[in-house]
């Protein structure tokens, strides 16, 4: 048996969606960004401080939820090459997943961040 915390489930499966439509707080949010959004996307939740954090290069999208998941810490996915092909993402695209509660600290602090201040570039 692991000793990584498990995550909590309210249900036995993935739902996924837009966020204006869940009934009840998600888990955890994905973001498809480009590199600029991300990184506003990441300042912005880690407005009220943030921990260093290991990426691995190499992981699946499905690892980038589980490890937000189970470890409660935001992820980067590059998205690797095969993923690439068979999703036919956009080179300029990556995954950002963030806990549910990080997201909030986010949308708190674009009024109060250079994050949020800034004028979003196309």
């Amino acid at each position: 048996m692991s000793k990584q915390p498990q995550p909590t489930y309210r249900g036995r499966f993935l739902i996924l969606g837009p966020l204006d439509k869940f009934e009840t707080d998600p888990d955890v949010v994905l973001f498809f960004v480009n590199p600029a959004q991300a990184d506003r996307i990441l300042g912005l939740a880690s407005y009220k401080g943030a921990e260093p954090f290991m990426h691995y290069p190499v992981t699946s999208m499905c690892f980038t939820i589980t490890y937000t998941l189970s470890k409660g810490k935001p992820d980067v996915n590059f998205t690797s090459i095969s993923e690439r092909r068979r999703g036919k993402w956009s080179p300029n695209e990556l995954m950002i997943a963030l806990p549910f509660n990080e997201f909030l600290v986010a949308v708190e602090s674009i009024s109060h961040s250079g994050f949020g201040r800034l004028p979003v570039s196309e």
